[in-house]
């Protein structure tokens, strides 16, 4: 199974002196969003944390895993 992702959300100015609010992704297919905080990436599915991994790419291999075996 390969993920495939799309960006719902650009990355924006936020002008509060703090600097830019990330961009965020959808894998397709499903209602996982994706988005990076401070220092980690997260993935969310129904507003709750579904995964967390230090990497996009490994946040992925994450998703991937448990969607599997989900199934």
């Amino acid at each position: 199974m390969t993920l495939r992702i799309t960006k719902i959300k650009s990355t924006e100015w936020a002008g509060n002196g703090f600097g830019a609010d990330a961009a965020e992704w959808s894998v397709v297919g499903t209602d996982i969003n994706i988005w990076k905080g401070a220092s980690r990436w997260t993935a969310t599915k129904d507003g709750k944390t579904f995964a967390r991994a230090d990497s996009r790419s490994d946040l992925l291999e994450v998703i991937e895993y448990k969607l599997a075996k989900a199934q």
